[in-house]
């Protein structure tokens, strides 16, 4: 477009994409919680991520997506 033609905003093959593998590597790094706390947290890494994959770029995960996931942890008998 115009406004990536005169260096005003990146073009979006420029732009990061952020892989829900990722995203939740880093959210790990950084989590200070108790034990059990983190058990219930890996659970839904866990489910997350072979819901969707490790390398769904987390931009593309819409709302519906999301009630997907939970209804399906729902049928499944976790949520």
């Amino acid at each position: 477009g115009k406004l990536v033609g005169v260096g005003l905003v990146p073009s979006r093959a420029a732009a990061r994409t952020v892989t829900l593998g990722s995203m939740l590597k880093a959210f790990f790094e950084q989590t200070d919680v108790k034990p059990s706390t983190l058990v219930r947290m890996e659970q839904a890494r866990r489910a997350l991520e072979s819901h969707f994959g490790t390398d769904r770029d987390v931009a593309s995960i819409t709302e519906s997506d999301a009630d997907g996931w939970r209804a399906g942890l729902k049928t499944d008998g976790y949520a």
